[in-house]
Order: C-alpha cells, then sequence, then structure tokens
C-alpha cells in the first residue's frame, strides 16, 4: 500500500473526491487553509496499491481535465 500526498485546487475537489470514492480508493480530506499553501486548496492522502498508480494517476487527471471542459463551456 502507498500513499499519495495531493493537493488540489478547490475548483477540482467535489468532483475529484467523488470520482475518487466511486472508484474504490481510500482517501481522508484536508482543508489547507493559511500558511504555506494558503486558502483555496485541498489537500489529499489517497491510499492505492502499487500496480493501480497509473490508473490513479489517469483517473486524477481526466477529472480534471473534465472539470476544466466543463467551466469553458459554460463561460462561452
Amino acid at each position: 500500500m502507498k500513499l499519495l500526498v495531493c493537493i488540489v485546487n478547490d475548483v477540482y475537489r467535489d468532483h475529484l473526491e467523488k470520482v475518487l470514492q466511486n472508484s474504490g480508493y481510500r482517501i481522508t480530506e484536508l482543508a489547507s487553509s493559511g500558511g504555506f499553501r494558503r486558502k483555496g486548496n485541498t489537500t489529499f492522502l489517497i491510499g492505492f496499491k502499487d500496480q493501480d498508480y497509473d490508473d490513479l494517476k489517469k483517473t486524477m487527471e481526466e477529472t480534471c481535465v473534465h472539470v476544466e471542459q466543463k467551466k469553458k463551456n459554460s463561460t462561452d
């Protein structure tokens, strides 16, 4: 079992959390306010098996791209 520490902008937080949980990943969410990363970010602690790293990375990337596309389409 490995642990990934991932700091994401709050824009992606809700959607990313839902997708990761529905994909079966174990996650803990920490609100990042003040200090080093300032507000507007969330830290995810994600537990995963060694062989799942590539799938996790791909899932996170696709999720963030999907959110960006939705933002772009809503402004058009």
